[in-house]
């Protein structure tokens, strides 16, 4: 049966390589095949762009224009569908130029696009749902969508918008909940801030209302004591003004009494005067007087002086001629004594001859200890210089192979920027090795060396980079639980591959023709021996890429590549890449040329055998240097002890050098000695003859003394006479002084009373014009503290209770008040704008509550409906995909493998925009059940998935047809054949929709079906126009060839 919106039909016209073409396609499985450009995934185009599609779809450009045929100014697409009815059409053209204009017509009459939509959506033609539509360049872009996306274009492509629906309903509830949550968390979180400021300030409110009462109470007590002041200040007034009416009194009689005194002082005062000139004049004669006595007593004790002097110089001479004595003693002596250690010294070392025969001795035996010390040295100095040569040596290989082991780490660093996953998985692994029982190996491109740097583009080509970045286990069980670990627990997106230990082993792996076979195609090495790596890995690549059977070569196999033996397939020349395959069915060669593109992976080589190297002479080296320190040691102690030796001897030189000096200086000091006691012996003055000298000089100094004293007695008469009337007059003028004295004492007096009466009146002028100020300050400012009114004043009746409820004592009222003032520094008291922060406060807090409580009630109600559209659509969801599960799960159990479709709910499973379609996979019995993405599986396993999941979507989707163009390659044989069986199964039910299978390439011996239409495109300029067709000449030509 023919289902409704079915292809019928499909014509262009102008369309891409097509000038003119139609197709009758089947109700079934619709294939076609031919060659490569010949026209195939044309068709798929004019189908999505016939109905609607946009061209990004087709993934071959963006513009409609881009699909008219060279040369041409317009293209068309018809496509016919099939009705609801039995012979119903549905015509659907689209007409469109080079400049973009599209023109859409259904059934011959123009529409618009919308009324072509409205239509194609009758049928659930779904041209943008990969899981529909599967072009060619678009076949990648399956395996890349991620989980979200893959379950969306599951139910679009199952034609369940109502699940589409509900799930974006439950994005958008679950949206408004995180929202709602959101907004309330920040409610609550404001409201606890807001609290708990009010809970800090609280104690300083109730603070502030306390002062503030206080505060009253302290304006009553002043309005108070300022009253109580005012009547104090006015009585003090009153007082001072009597006091200053007694003082002007009393200093107006002192006043009058001081002038009498004052003329009696005055005449007193002259008379003092006189007697002052006369006492002047004798004081200048007694003076004078006194100046010649003076000159006189000084003469008298020089002469004296004299006589000092001299009998001082007779002792000193004296006691120098006793010091001389004493010296020339002291001279003999010392010189006795030098000569007697003299003698001593020569004693002991021998006279001037004995003791040069030691120096000579002491000498040679000093010059033999010398020359062996330097041979020694200059022995010492050779072997320093051979261990630094060592020292230098040592430093130059550490420091190379310091360089070596770098070029390990340059390649972790080229790793993080390929495949930051895989960095990370490796920094793990270096961590936990342990957990493993086999080896298990890093990332080949840090386990490979390339041993010439300029080859590591041709293993660079080999090698995918899946398999660069893949880790390699030994065993299974190690590899099952690294993926555990990396990509199911730390969420790392990695590839882990399997190599083995049981055979085939490294060592079967062989070329098919050995390499001097093939050197004079200029091929010069296998792809294996120019690399380096851990057996498992070499086993792995040979196995799975065959490194052992791609040789390389330079630019002479440029020339020759087309005699290459059949055998080998794959081969390198300098610059290329070259890719030999045989047809199935003719076993034509088909060669491909590839230019060879490095990505540096493997560039960076390390030099194992060099390493080796260098570490083995790093050993000698460093024995060596261990021999040389043994033997400078030796050289030391040897060193050493010679120059002990030479110490002792030079020990002694000293000492012989020592007693020459000491004689040397004794036969000195006694030529000293010996002149000064010549000095000292010529000197003969006797002390007879000094002492007749001094009795000369004393007589002389004696007469001028007896003259000097006559002449001071008679000076000193006439000094006396003068003192006794200088004497009289001081007495006179005393009396005069103590006459003024007196006088002026009691002058003094009448002044001082004056001077104190005038002070005291003074005062009190002051004090009455101060109490005056004090009596008019404290009335304003009791009148200020009253509102300007007395206590006399009706005004003032509002302060009346409090005024006279308070005590009339200052004092006592002064006490309350530093009462009250203390218990308000007691208080910890806000401010006016804490106050006011405070009553804000407590409004925000009341309006918080109630949104909060508003938004808790409407959390609640989006819950509740969250739970109920969660289950009315995840559900029906899990019925779906268990039902896809079911038939995906069957088709890769068919083909030998594993397969399992899940729905995945993300971390958190009300996180509705996350929930996705896991695809998983197992192709290989050792490996567990993966994702299908980019990175684990190849671009052949990959496509298998896809095929079996968009069949598994058959029996589930109400869609008139199904479109996959090339799935099939990079498929190895086995996998096409089980994905083509798998196809006609699910295509030849009655109930099937129609799906049209394009590929290039088919392998030998397929399954057929009568359901089957089979379309073969042989477009090309000698194939006859479709007016020339005849499809029964065709067929009766064929019959009687046959």
């Amino acid at each position: 049966m023919v289902k409704p919106g079915s292809i019928y039909k499909i014509t262009v016209r102008n369309f891409v390589t097509y000038t003119y073409a139609e197709m009758l396609p089947g109700p079934n499985l619709n294939m076609l095949i031919g060659p490569n450009g010949t026209g195939k995934s044309t068709i798929v185009a004019a189908i999505i762009l016939g109905l609607g599609g946009n061209p990004k779809t087709v993934g071959r450009g963006t513009k409609i224009s881009e699909y008219v045929k060279h040369n041409c100014d317009e293209a068309y697409i018809e496509i016919q569908l099939q009705g609801h009815q039995n012979g119903e059409f549905i015509f659907i053209g689209r007409s469109f130029d080079t400049r973009d204009k599209t023109t859409w017509k259904l059934n011959n009459k123009k529409v618009s696009f919308k009324e072509v939509e409205s239509t194609i959506q009758q049928f659930n033609i779904q041209v943008d749902n990969l899981c529909q539509f599967l072009p060619q360049d678009r076949v990648q872009d399956f395996a890349k969508m991620n989980k979200q996306q893959l379950l969306q274009q599951t139910q679009i492509a199952i034609c369940r918008n109502d699940l589409i629906e509900k799930q974006l309903n439950l994005i958008k509830v679950r949206e408004r909940h995180k929202d709602l949550q959101v907004s309330v968390d920040k409610y609550g979180q404001k409201l606890q801030e807001l609290q708990d400021a009010n809970i800090r300030i609280e104690g300083k409110v109730r603070s502030l209302n306390k002062k503030k009462k206080y505060l009253r109470t302290i304006e009553d007590v002043n309005r108070k004591v300022a009253w109580l002041k005012y009547e104090d200040t006015r009585n003090t007034m009153d007082t001072i003004k009597t006091d200053k009416t007694q003082a002007i009194a009393v200093f107006n009689k002192y006043k009058d009494a001081a002038k009498p005194i004052e003329n009696a002082i005055s005449n007193a005062r002259k008379t003092i005067g006189n007697i002052e000139q006369r006492i002047t004049n004798k004081n200048r004669e007694v003076r004078l007087n006194e100046g010649f006595v003076q000159n006189k007593l000084d003469k008298y004790k020089n002469m004296k002086s004299s006589i000092t002097r001299v009998l001082g110089d007779l002792n000193s001479k004296l006691r120098e001629i006793e010091q001389r004595n004493q010296d020339i003693a002291q001279t003999t002596e010392k010189i006795n004594e030098l000569k007697r250690k003299k003698s001593q010294i020569l004693e002991v070392h021998g006279d001037d001859a004995q003791r040069k025969e030691k120096i000579e001795k002491f000498n040679q035996n000093l010059k033999t200890l010398t020359s062996n010390i330097n041979k020694l040295t200059e022995k010492r100095g050779d072997i320093d210089n051979a261990k630094r040569n060592k020292a230098y040596e040592l430093r130059c290989f550490e420091s190379e192979l310091q360089d070596l082991e770098n070029v390990r780490q340059q390649r972790l660093e080229g790793l993080r920027r390929i495949d930051k996953d895989a960095y990370e998985a490796v920094l793990w692994l270096r961590d936990n090795k342990h957990l493993f029982k086999g080896e298990v190996f890093e990332p080949m491109m840090l386990e490979i060396n390339v041993l010439n740097p300029q080859h590591a583009m041709f293993v660079e080509s080999v090698i995918p980079t899946r398999d660069k970045v893949a880790f390699t286990c030994v065993l299974k069980e190690d590899m099952n639980l690294l993926i555990r670990m990396l990509r199911d627990q730390k969420k790392l997106r990695v590839n882990i591959v399997h190599s083995g230990n049981e055979p085939p082993h490294l060592q079967s792996f062989q070329p098919a023709i050995p390499i001097e076979q093939l050197r004079k195609y200029g091929l010069f090495a296998y792809t294996r021996s120019l690399i380096t790596a851990p057996e498992p890995i070499l086993k792995y690549l040979c196995k799975t890429h065959r490194i052992h059977n791609i040789p390389v070569g330079d630019h002479t196999t440029n020339k020759h590549y087309e005699n290459i033996p059949q055998q080998v397939t794959v081969f390198f020349s300098d610059k290329y890449r070259f890719t030999t395959s045989y047809s199935k069915y003719t076993r034509q060669k088909s060669l491909r040329q590839v230019e060879i593109k490095a990505d540096g992976s493997l560039s960076i080589s390390i030099n194992t055998e060099r390493m080796e190297n260098i570490r083995s002479q790093l050993i000698d080296v460093k024995n060596d240097c261990r021999k040389y320190d043994e033997e400078l040691h030796t050289l030391r102690m040897q060193i050493t002890n010679f120059n002990e030796k030479q110490q002792a001897t030079r020990e002694h030189l000293r000492e012989i050098q020592k007693c020459k000096q000491e004689i040397e200086g004794i036969n000195s000091r006694i030529r000293v000695d010996t002149g000064k006691l010549e000095q000292l012996q010529r000197n003969t003055t006797t002390r007879e003859e000094l002492q007749h000298e001094c009795d000369e000089q004393l007589r002389g100094i004696v007469d001028k003394m007896v003259l000097c004293q006559s002449e001071i007695k008679d000076a000193y008469m006439q000094y006396s006479k003068i003192l006794d009337e200088a004497e009289l007059d001081r007495t006179n003028l005393s009396t005069a002084r103590k006459q003024v004295t007196f006088l002026e004492n009691k002058s003094q007096d009448v002044r001082r009373l004056r001077g104190e009466a005038e002070e005291r009146l003074n005062r009190i002028k002051q004090l009455y014009t101060n109490a005056t100020n004090q009596a008019k300050e404290a009335l304003s400012k009791a009148k200020q503290l009253s509102n300007n009114c007395t206590p006399e004043d009706d005004g003032f009746n509002e302060f009346r209770a409090a005024y006279d409820n308070l005590p009339d004592n200052i004092e006592e009222l002064q006490a309350e008040k530093d009462h009250i003032l203390s218990k308000i520094d007691c208080l910890n008291t806000a401010d006016m704008g804490e106050l006011q922060e405070y009553e804000e406060r407590q409004d925000q807090i009341a309006k918080l509550q109630v949104d909060i409580q508003k938004g808790n009630k409407e959390l609640d109600g989006i819950n509740s409906n969250m739970d109920r559209l969660q289950n009315e659509w995840f559900e029906p969801l899990q019925e779906v995909v268990g039902e896809i599960n079911k038939r995906f799960s069957a088709a890769f159990k068919r083909m030998g493998c594993a397969g399992e479709v899940s729905v995945s709910k993300g971390e958190n499973e009300k996180d509705f925009s996350e929930y996705g379609l896991s695809i998983k996979v197992k192709y290989r019995d050792a490996e567990p059940l993966q994702e299908l993405n980019t990175v684990v599986q190849s671009g052949g396993e990959r496509a298998v998935a896809t095929a079996a999941f968009m069949l598994s979507l058959q029996e589930l989707t109400p869609v008139p047809f199904r479109c996959v163009d090339e799935i099939n390659q990079g498929m190895d044989a086995n996998n096409e054949r089980r994905i083509f069986e798998l196809l006609v199964d699910s295509t030849r039910q009655s109930d099937t929709s129609q799906y049209f299978f394009i590929t290039p390439k088919l392998v030998p011996n397929l399954k057929f079906d009568q359901t089957m239409n089979i379309h073969i495109v042989h477009n090309g300029p000698f194939i006859p126009t479709q007016e020339q067709w005849n499809r029964i000449k065709l067929t009766n030509r064929t019959v009687a060839a046959s």
